[in-house]
């Protein structure tokens, strides 16, 4: 049987080389390479600025809405030179969103503006900001408490309604609205007059605003 030459033959490791692990050298490619190159020319950046459409994708708003902020001065976008396109800051993102959350409290644009350009100044509003959501709730409060009183009135009236007719023929009239309580003309005052707020109210909401489409 031929033997292999001794240089041919797998060597036994001493202990120190099997204690060791092996280690793979990877090869640095250099900032000359191609390899370098492609990784710096792909890295993505942070833009430092934002069109209209993404800084309303971003948002969640309509570039509309952002137009409307913008003649409300809660917006100041830069205009580029050589083509008139409208940009934002990168954040102008933040301050749609806290105009959006002061919005969900009740507030409006004009407090929201006022708010922000103390802040915009260095200043502190928070306090005012405080103010103005308490007061929210007060007038959220009056409305619910003068809602219930009707409520409990027409709740009553219904009940009467319910025994006369219990006591009435099929095919007679009941005559209910000539029952109608005085005292209820003034509570469906207070009702037309709680709708028309409301509808202002959303009006003035949905002008501010502009629904998102």
């Amino acid at each position: 049987m031929n033997k292999s030459p001794s240089f041919l033959r797998k060597q036994p490791l001493t202990k120190k080389e099997e204690r060791q692990p092996s280690q793979k050298k990877e090869l640095d490619p250099g900032i000359n390479s191609r390899v370098y190159n492609d990784r710096v020319k792909d890295s993505p950046t942070q833009p430092e600025t934002l069109l209209p459409a993404q800084l309303a994708r971003l948002t969640g708003v309509s570039t509309d809405t952002l137009r409307y902020y913008e003649r409300k001065g809660l917006l100041k976008p830069v205009r580029n030179r050589s083509n008139g396109y409208r940009r934002y800051p990168v954040g102008a993102a933040g301050k749609v969103r806290l105009i959006r959350r002061a919005l969900a409290i009740g507030m409006t644009l004009d407090e929201i503006s006022a708010v922000i350009k103390v802040r915009d100044n260095g200043g502190a509003p928070c306090r005012r900001v405080r103010e103005m959501a308490a007061a929210k709730l007060r007038e959220l409060e009056d409305t619910a408490r003068e809602i219930e009183s009707v409520a409990s009135e027409l709740r009553s009236l219904i009940q009467s309604w319910d025994s006369v007719l219990a006591a009435t023929s099929a095919g007679e009239q009941a005559l209910l609205l000539e029952s109608f309580p005085d005292s209820l003309l003034t509570s469906q005052r207070i009702i037309r007059d709680l709708s028309s707020a409301r509808n202002r109210r959303r009006d003035k909401k949905r002008k501010e605003a502009i629904d998102e489409t």
